[in-house]
Order: structure tokens, then sequence, then C-alpha cells
């Protein structure tokens, strides 16, 4: 049976909003609501909050233990490290890498990309189109590796852009989520300040245990979310300090896609899967 670890990778060193991971809403962190739905995912067989060694970064190990799940604490800047680090350790097959302001990262899409990760033998699983902050990925350890002995390890906060545009022998596999939930214009995960007044207007909005993305879409179609679109003009960073427009980026990633292994998910998968 194959072992898939959850990698949440988190750190207290934000720039443009500080801590942001321990920002608070409805008396919960921000990494503690993560942690909730992530916890929620059937077919991760552990979780492990992924941060650094620095003394700044204590608190989130506290977090992890105070929350039931595991911890690990190594390099500074090199995720890949960690990742690799917390897979020796656990003896894992298989790792979901989960970024730790995503904090509406969703759990049945989750468990539907290790299910079919596990039944294509990829090395590497997304879901395409979802808004930004939906997402994990799954990564096999073995391509983990392959990656790890052939880019800059400084670099590896990109390794969606190492998986797509540097060559590679991964084996890559596609999931297209139903139309409804296809958003990629949409953005979810927090990084501003202006992230952080969508991500509590969400939460205050809904009240519910557990926030589902199509909550989320249901939502903004009867009344409209702060700063939820993101502009295709707007500049995003890239390895070696080299930045694109997001419309151009996501056309060139929809190239690469057409090279992968592609799954179109069933129309009604998520409502099967809901737990409320």
């Amino acid at each position: 049976m194959e072992k898939i670890i959850g990698c949440i990778i988190a750190r207290t060193s934000s720039r443009r909003l500080p801590k942001k991971v321990l920002r608070k809403i409805n008396d919960k962190m921000l990494i503690e609501h993560l942690i909730t739905k992530i916890k929620k995912a059937k077919n991760i067989d552990l979780i492990y909050l992924c941060t650094s060694m620095d003394p700044e970064d204590e608190i989130l190990l506290k977090i992890a233990e105070k929350n039931g799940i595991k911890s690990y604490a190594g390099s500074r800047d090199i995720v890949i490290d960690r990742m690799l680090n917390v897979a020796d350790i656990t003896d894992a097959d298989n790792l979901v890498r989960i970024t730790g302001d995503n904090v509406f990262c969703d759990e049945i899409f989750i468990d539907k990309m290790i299910e079919l990760h596990n039944e294509y033998n990829a090395d590497y699983t997304r879901t395409a189109s979802l808004p930004l902050g939906i997402s994990a990925e799954i990564f096999s350890v073995k391509g983990l590796i392959e990656m790890y002995d052939n880019l800059d390890p400084d670099q590896t906060e990109y390794l969606t852009y190492y998986v797509y545009f540097k060559e590679n022998n991964l084996k890559k596999l596609v999931l297209y989520p139903p139309k409804k939930f296809q958003k990629p214009y949409y953005s979810l995960t927090i990084d501003t300040p202006e992230d952080l007044e969508r991500t509590l207007f969400i939460l205050e909005h809904l009240k519910k245990k557990t926030v589902y993305l199509d909550d989320i879409l249901e939502l903004n179609e009867k009344v409209k979310i702060p700063h939820l679109e993101i502009n295709k003009d707007t500049q995003i960073k890239f390895p070696h300090n080299k930045k694109k427009f997001y419309g151009e980026y996501l056309q060139e990633l929809n190239q690469e896609y057409k090279k992968c292994i592609v799954h179109n998910l069933i129309e009604d998968f998520y409502e099967k899967n809901k737990i409320e």
C-alpha cells in the first residue's frame, strides 16, 4: 500500500502580510483553519506541518502539536529539503504539497487526486483551472528526488514551474474539474491585506464548520466577494527574479497540460464526497 504524507509548508516570515498564517479569524489562526480542512482528507496517512529551524517558526511546531498533527523543522529556504526529509522519516511513497497560506485548500479534490495519482502511477498530479489556492500538488518521492538532483535548491519554492517548464522525466497527471469549478482567474490564497479581507468576508458570511469551494462560489453569486478576481495583467514572480503576466502564464501552462495525462472529473463527483 502506497504511503501518502501531507506536507503543509508554512513559515511566519511573510513580507507583504507579516505572520499571515497566525492571523485569527473566528478565534482560529489561519493555519488552524487549513489544518482542520486537511484533516478531513481520507486518503492522507499522516499530516506534517513543515517549517524552518528559525526560532520565530517554533510557534508553528506548538500549533501542530495542539492540533494533533506532526511537525518538522528544517531548511529555512529550501522547501524540497523539508519535504524529502519528511519522506525519509515516514518512509513515504508520495507527498502532498499544501501551501500554508491556502486556507481553503480543498480536501475533496485532494482525495480524488490521490486516488487517481495511484491509479495512473503518476509522479506529479494537480487539478487544473481551479481558483488559485484551492489545489494541492502530489509528488512521488522518486520524482521529487529527480527534481532535487536537477534544479537549483535555492529556487525550489517554484516547484510547479520546474515541473512544467524544465526538462524532466516525470509522469504528469492533470485533472480537469467540472466546468462550474473552473475559475482560474479567481484567487483564494492569502498573500496581501486585500486577500485577508476577502478571507474574513468569506468566513464571516458562511459561518460553517467546513467551508467548501462550492459554498464560496455560491456566496459570490449572492453577494460579490471582494478582491476575488485576478487581473490577467497582474505580474507574478518566477525563478531568478523573472516576471510574467498572469494571463500569459496561464496560456503557457494550458499548453503544457496538453503534454500530460489528462483526466476529466465527472460532473457530480464533488457533491457525492461532501461531508456536512
